[in-house]
């Protein structure tokens, strides 16, 4: 039996919800993966039209990162949070290239891409701080936003 089968037997009672990295400042490097989620705006001519959806994973806590929040999450090197940039009209694809560029990729090669293109890079990285926001459908796990994103090379 292979291993992912092996999960599928597991009863679901056994099921946690993955942690979620403490708030603070961090390192977090593009996972790559990336894509555009089209959002159905239900009649609200506020929503975005979609979202920018980018993998990051955390690489190191910086200085305002709790010690025992830290602790208490454990190995952050496996964990996965996703920086969500809205896109209401197509201006805003402008903030998905300065994501980039701000990630360290070449200004040149992101300009150069297509705006598919650019969610096939990965491996640059930023800081960024990891705020939590309340979840009210699940109190226990709060929703994670990335906010303050800079070069993490300077």
């Amino acid at each position: 039996m292979s291993d992912f089968n092996k999960l599928l037997q597991k009863s679901a009672a056994e099921d946690k919800p993955p942690k979620v990295p403490p708030q603070g400042t961090w390192r977090l490097g593009v996972k790559g993966g990336a894509k555009y989620k089209e959002r159905k705006g239900g009649g609200n001519e506020n929503a975005p039209l979609a979202d920018a959806i980018i993998p990051l994973s955390p690489k190191e806590p910086l200085q305002d990162v709790h010690p025992s929040d830290l602790e208490a999450f454990g190995d952050y090197t496996q964990a996965t949070v996703f920086h969500r940039i809205p896109i209401f009209s197509e201006d805003d694809f402008y903030k998905v290239n300065r994501f980039y560029i701000t990630a360290g990729f070449a200004k040149e090669d992101v300009l150069a891409r297509s705006r598919a293109g650019l969610l096939e890079l990965k491996g640059g990285e930023v800081v960024a701080y990891i705020k939590h926001r309340q979840n009210p459908e699940d109190p226990e796990r709060p929703f994670v936003d990335i906010v303050n994103v800079v070069s993490a090379t300077g």
